[in-house]
């Protein structure tokens, strides 16, 4: 989170309260100052706002001005951070003082990794993936913004320096050649969101896919591998964790050139970026009973699933909502057994999150169902999210399976290469069921009620064709921890590359999630530095704490700058996943945590043995039973990898102990005392001061 001053906000000053604008009113302020949000006031002050979600709600022309808003104090920021996490569809808060708006709390980050992220350079895919960028957009920020320009030439640097191919454009150019571009380029989140509503009030398109700023630029750098996914399933299956490949190929069938010629006649353009929107006129055939379900289609079209994470290890933003739930990323799935034998994971987009379904009636929903009256002692896991392959791939990388697992991943055209694999042909299901094309919106992905039980079904039937329900589980259970390969490939050279990993005879690694980072947290670095040659701090990426990613890791990363022997990086894919330990960040010992801490400890050590670490040091732990099972499996399992475990005391202030929750309670009231417990870095980030890069 971070605080925007007036200047950074788009602001439309009227002689009288409008009760509702016009699109072009917005697109003339917008092109001025991209925002997500656009405030009016009087000379008397603020009185309403207009954000995105009101300008397609309204289709882009006459749009209510929203006079019923939450809106805090400057000094507030705990109480923003709190709300944003709460409410992940909030994304601005507007900062008022005496009626007056100062400013606006704001939930996108990334201004603070701007100059802080690790360097192209570590990253033996940026050539590659960089120089293969065509018909990009460079979007200059606007005019009333020149602070901004430093990082729009770092970027364009960036793309010379690569020979990617792009065309530095104005806001007004980026939407007239809005179809020739493959993608819009843009200096930061605020931009990008600017650029997708202007878009919008222009020309009526929401191409999200197109709009990609500085810091996801480089989050897909760091996912650009392009893995041979026959090699990459393949290792999955050699440790004995089953893999079904969902696939649609087209077909010379009857039934399908009916129904593809049913489909291209309702929507004729291949990609169809508002289809919700478009969806509305045949809700109710498409929905067929579930129309008359109050409320039901109305929430299903919202479009709740939104991605949370960056471009390395995407999934979805929790939610709550009558017939669509979010938590931890997964897309809640029904009936889930307490005891199983084996769990069925899905990993893809559209079908597996069930955009078009509530919870109960997903496939995965019906596939436990099924399991369940089968008395098949399984576990079925929505892994669900948007993305592409890569985003696929990391999400499976970061999950950890056990023996006897199956994995159900939706994958783009992988079924061409797929020899050996099992796969589920969709178009088999709906042929066998005659499956009318009123259920399907515009291909088989995108579906109804109906349609998902029909899969169901036939997945069923497959797995248990295939023997994949039915086979004894194998007597060694112990989650399997990531392949060496793997992490070469998803963390080592992305971030060391040809950097040379064997030169220090003894290496910390170090793992913090730093929530807040505190003197304690310095003092263990500072006694790990003193005590071995190099120290590696892998700020863990996991965005499911109070303070963001981008908050935590420039802590470090600023507390930090005068140890010369220190190298702070994201944690990556591998350690501190929330679906590998979610009693960590739920902090309740309960259920397997002890399995789960272990399971870290395990996927840590495999990481830290590439970075050739002798040790980790970690603080002592007296009060979180959580991270006390971490304290106690390190020295159990460490030594297997060679590596020494050093427990540290914890560091005290006037003889009190320094713990996150305390500095947390502290800023709450505003406490100036938190000085004496935090760097300057993280108290200035707490409370939403500038954080300059030294």
């Amino acid at each position: 989170m971070v605080f925007l001053t007036r200047s950074d906000l788009c602001i439309i000053k009227t002689e009288t309260i409008l009760e509702e604008v016009s699109g072009e009113m917005l697109a003339d302020a917008l092109v001025k100052a991209p925002c997500n949000i656009v405030y009016l006031e009087t000379s008397e002050g603020l009185y309403g706002l207009v954000s995105s979600g009101d300008v397609y709600r309204a289709g882009g022309r006459r749009i209510p001005v929203n006079r019923s808003f939450i809106s805090l104090g400057r000094d507030e920021t705990m109480k923003a951070r709190e709300i944003f996490r709460q409410n992940s569809r909030i994304g601005e808060i507007p900062v008022i003082c005496g009626g007056r708006l100062t400013g606006e709390f704001h939930r996108s980050d990334d201004r603070l990794l701007l100059d802080r992220l690790p360097s192209p350079d570590r990253n033996a895919y940026t050539a590659g993936y960089l120089s293969s960028m065509k018909n990009n957009a460079l979007v200059e920020p606007a005019p009333s913004r020149p602070e901004k320009m430093r990082h729009f030439e770092r970027m364009r640097r960036l793309l010379d320096r690569f020979h990617a191919d792009y065309t530095i454009v104005s806001l007004e150019e980026m939407v007239r050649g809005i179809d020739r571009f493959d993608r819009i380029l843009l200096v930061d989140a605020q931009e990008k969101q600017g650029a997708q509503l202007y878009l919008y009030l222009k020309t009526g398109r929401r191409v999200y896919h197109k709009a990609v700023s500085y810091c996801a630029l480089m989050d897909r750098l760091e996912s650009s591998e392009v893995m041979d996914c026959g090699e990459f399933f393949g290792n999955y299956r050699r440790q004995g964790v089953e893999v079904f490949l969902l696939t649609a190929p087209r077909r010379t069938s009857e039934y399908f050139k009916r129904t593809e010629a049913e489909l291209r006649r309702r929507f004729p353009s291949e990609f169809n970026y508002d289809l919700n929107i478009k969806a509305l006129p045949y809700a109710k055939t498409f929905f067929d009973d579930m129309a008359e379900v109050p409320g039901y289609v109305d929430n299903i079209l919202q479009g709740y699933f939104t991605v949370e994470k960056d471009e390395q290890n995407m999934r979805l933003q929790d939610m709550k909502s009558p017939f669509v739930n979010v938590k931890s990323g997964l897309r809640k799935t029904a009936c889930q057994p307490e005891h199983y034998d084996r769990t069925i994971y899905f990993f893809g987009p559209c079908l597996v999150i069930g955009s078009y379904v509530g919870d109960d009636l997903t496939m995965e929903s019906v596939l436990q169902k099924i399991l369940n009256q089968r008395g098949i002692a399984a576990r079925v896991v929505n892994c669900g999210c948007w993305g592409g392959n890569v985003a696929n791939v990391s999400r499976i990388a970061s999950t950890r399976f056990k023996k006897g697992d199956v994995i159900v991943a939706m994958m783009e055209d992988v079924y061409d290469t797929a020899e050996g694999f099992h796969t589920i042909d969709l178009w088999d299901a709906l042929e066998e069921n005659d499956v009318p094309s009123r259920w399907m919106l515009d291909n088989p992905f995108h579906v109804n009620h109906h349609v998902t039980k029909v899969y169901a079904e036939h997945i069923f039937r497959t797995l248990l064709d295939a023997g994949c329900l039915t086979a004894p589980v194998p007597e060694d259970r112990l989650p399997l921890i990531p392949d060496s390969d793997m992490i070469d490939k998803l963390f080592i050279r992305k971030y060391f590359y040809g950097v040379d990993l064997d030169r220090f005879k003894t290496a910390a690694c170090c793992v913090i999630n730093g929530n807040p980072f505190t003197f304690g947290h310095k003092a263990l670095i500072e006694r790990a530095a003193r005590e071995t040659e190099h120290v590696y701090l892998l700020v863990v990426r996991e965005d499911s704490s109070l303070f963001s990613f981008a908050e935590r890791y420039t802590m470090a990363l600023e507390a930090l700058r005068d140890l010369p022997n220190v190298t702070v990086i994201p944690s990556g894919l591998f350690v501190g996943n929330a679906a590998v330990f979610p009693a960590y960040y739920a902090k309740m010992a309960e259920g397997d945590y002890k399995q789960q801490a272990r399971d870290h400890v395990r996927a840590y050590a495999a990481v830290a043995s590439k970075l050739h670490a002798t040790h980790r040091y970690l603080g002592e732990e007296p009060d979180d039973p959580t991270t006390a099972e971490i304290n106690r499996a390190c020295p159990q399992i460490l030594p297997e990898y060679g590596i020494e475990t050093v427990i540290v005391p914890r560091f005290e202030h006037d003889g009190r102990q320094i713990s996150g929750s305390a500095v947390r309670k502290m800023a709450e009231s505003n406490d100036p005392a938190i000085y004496q417990l935090v760097p300057k870095a993280t108290a200035d980030i707490i409370f939403c001061l500038p954080v300059e890069p030294r």
